[in-house]
């Protein structure tokens, strides 16, 4: 006999209400496997993976946990990570509660008496509380402060009324209870025994037809709420899971490899059936929280892009195609971009620079969504912007985006007296110098500075003249990715036929593309950016900062160094060495850094509306550093121009790159 604890089903038939809990579980197994079964039906209508996705099973556990169930990615954002977390603590907090009574109830293990029971109902009310606090500072969010970027849709709040409803009737249940029984341990269901108070003056019976009344409609609404999981906006709650565990783990910087890509019908995707079945896992994963709106540059500068809106309307294009047999385009009167509402002018004012990727709490990948549709539109229907076709015309014809051809790429050099690669094994260090140093005059003096450094430090160096072509970065990420893999195919012969061992490159484009991109072609050299081997000749000793430069600088981080390959202090303690200089960091900055614009082709694109450029170049003007360094060419351009543009008649800061600073100072 218990000492201190509850009677389960208190006050209810027991056989009656068994039979009637059991019955309701039943129907939401099958309405959960039924949905279920429907979304994997859906999802393996997708293309296959060009990658392993079950492979790393510790990595992706752990990634699972740390990620999905500790809630990390959530949590970076305020105010809504932490009320979703309570919002989240909570329910798994009180399913748990709701298994331990139904152990004891089904299995007739004795667990709710004695210090457990006083502790176990500690926990339940708390947690309970927590949960109506998250309850109504989401529901204030949604409905009275409303974020722009939080996406709104019918039957948005259901699931939050449905829970903050299930946590207000459990409450007055035990209220009622606790009003008809006075039970000793009273006091530790805190919540509940204060609002029992309000039940002082009804009747036994009537508290008895009260408590019978809100239990069962609290027990339907907790199986309503569960039952409505995987059929609206709560199913993020089992896809995102899902798409965490099977996450890639390839380089950031890396599109997915295409091992088939000369044997395919159709490259890219022009009807949602040619996504991969993980891109359509995506779709499910969403969970609205407009993340990805907030930190995109495009949205932010007035474009209609919203990565956010990009995978709803693919998800709405989905739930059709699902739902009719083969699917197709003629539903829409038009192609799959057009047809579901993804404007091609959304497609192409994205600038791959990866932040909603990176911001994303359930890891959904939208640039790899924008670059299948661009693939289809320049390789399946050859409809791209006329500039695009300028510049595949160019990199077709000479191997570089500017148009001046294989015999001007050492212009950059004369009177420097460098050493071009003759033989293999030749020198310990290939200098990539990339299409913009070669042949942009703002960046050719940046290319020079990065020369000079090398040959003061004594390192034996050389650069492959007319025997480098364009990387391909501006091919891939525009969508020509025959074009991309014909210019990697001609750089990777050259690299092997001199036996490349180890490559510097000032360029993030570059240095991307050769050391994550390349490996799908066989490259296994060493590529390392010109901010990191600055920092290593520096620390050793080889090079020395002899001139103090007074001046303050802000630097930008370019979001192919920093956001996809991570690299964001080298460049800062590069300049933490040089005597004099005070470094002043931009507001959005390392992780959170602003993207310049000209990533994804953009550089070659008009811009319709407010233009990126300004609006990164309007902080540093506003900042007023002496200096605005970054370390990638295209960067440059874009900041320069940017700051011309905003700086309002103000004086506008110096931009330099890290080698023309580290020159400098030497």
């Amino acid at each position: 006999m218990k000492t201190i604890g509850r009677e389960i089903l208190w006050n209810l038939p027991h056989q009656q209400a068994t039979v009637v809990l059991y019955s309701l579980l039943g129907v939401l197994l099958l309405l959960f496997a039924w949905r279920v079964r429907s979304r994997i039906g859906f999802y393996r209508r997708g293309r296959p993976e060009g990658e392993n996705r079950v492979d790393r099973l510790w990595e992706r556990t752990r990634d699972l946990l740390r990620i999905g169930f500790f809630q990390k990615r959530v949590l970076e954002k305020k105010p809504g990570g932490p009320i979703h977390l309570a919002i989240y603590a909570s329910f798994i907090a009180l399913f748990s509660v709701t298994c331990v009574v139904a152990v004891e109830h089904d299995l007739g293990v004795m667990l709710l008496d004695g210090d457990f029971y006083i502790a176990f109902k500690l926990f339940a009310e708390t947690f309970g509380i927590v949960l109506v606090g998250g309850v109504v500072a989401a529901l204030v969010r949604r409905c009275i402060l409303r974020p722009a970027s939080l996406n709104r849709e019918r039957g948005d709040l259901v699931p939050l009324l449905l829970l903050g409803a299930v946590a207000l009737t459990g409450f007055l249940v035990e209220a009622l209870r606790i009003a008809a029984t006075h039970p000793a341990a009273a006091p530790y269901s805190y919540a509940a025994n204060a609002v029992a108070g309000l039940f002082a003056r009804v009747s036994i019976p009537d508290l008895l037809r009260l408590h019978r009344g809100f239990w069962w409609g609290h027990a339907l609404m907790a199986f309503g709420f569960l039952a409505s999981i995987p059929y609206g906006r709560m199913l993020h709650g089992i896809a995102g899971p899902a798409n965490m565990f099977l996450r890639s783990y390839r380089p950031t910087g890396t599109l997915q490899p295409m091992p088939d890509f000369d044997a395919r019908e159709t490259i890219g995707a022009g009807a949602i059936e040619e996504f991969s079945w993980k891109q359509l896992l995506d779709l499910d994963a969403c969970a609205r929280c407009g993340r990805c709106e907030e930190v995109c540059p495009a949205h932010a500068t007035g474009k209609t892009l919203s990565p956010q809106k990009i995978i709803r309307d693919l998800r709405v294009s989905g739930s059709r195609v699902a739902n009719r047999p083969g699917g197709g385009e003629e539903e829409h009167g038009g192609s799959m971009i057009e047809g579901i509402g993804v404007r091609t002018a959304d497609v192409w004012a994205c600038t791959t620079c990866g932040h909603c990727v990176t911001s994303c709490p359930m890891l959904v990948e939208h640039v790899e969504k924008i670059v299948d549709m661009r693939r289809h539109l320049v390789l399946g229907k050859s409809d791209f912007p006329p500039e695009l076709e300028l510049m595949f015309r160019k990199l077709e014809v000479f191997s570089d985006p500017w148009g001046f051809g294989p015999a001007r790429r050492t212009e950059w050099a004369t009177g420097l007296d460098l050493k071009e690669i003759g033989r293999k094994g030749s020198v310990d260090l290939v200098y990539w110098v990339g299409c913009a140093g070669a042949f942009d005059e703002r960046n050719r003096n940046v290319a020079a500075s990065l020369a000079r450094i090398l040959k003061e430090s004594g390192i034996s160096f050389g650069i492959l003249g007319s025997r480098e072509f364009c990387c391909g970065d501006f091919a891939r990420r525009t969508g020509n990715e025959y074009l991309f893999r014909l210019l990697a195919r001609k750089n990777m012969a050259v690299l092997e036929e001199y036996g490349v061992k180890k490559i510097v490159t000032p360029c993030p484009h570059c240095y991307n593309a050769l050391r994550n991109e390349y490996r799908s072609f066989g490259g296994s050299f060493e590529v390392i950016h010109h901010s990191e081997l600055i920092l290593d000749l520096m620390e050793s000793g080889r090079i020395r900062a002899r001139n103090a430069l007074e001046k303050t600088i802000s630097y930008h981080d370019p979001c192919y160094l920093g956001r996809y390959n991570g690299i964001f202090d080298p460049p800062r303690r590069v300049l933490s060495k040089i005597p004099g200089m005070r470094l002043a960091e931009a507001g959005r900055s390392r992780e959170n850094g602003f993207c310049c614009g000209a990533g994804g082709g953009n550089l070659w694109l008009p811009e319709q509306g407010s233009r990126i450029n300004e609006e990164r170049s309007s902080e540093f003007v506003d900042l007023k550093p002496d200096i605005v360094a970054t370390a990638c060419p295209h960067c440059m351009y874009m900041l320069e121009d940017g700051m011309v543009s905003a700086r309002g008649g103000g004086m506008v800061p110096e931009c330099l790159d890290l080698a023309e600073i580290v020159l400098r100072s030497m």
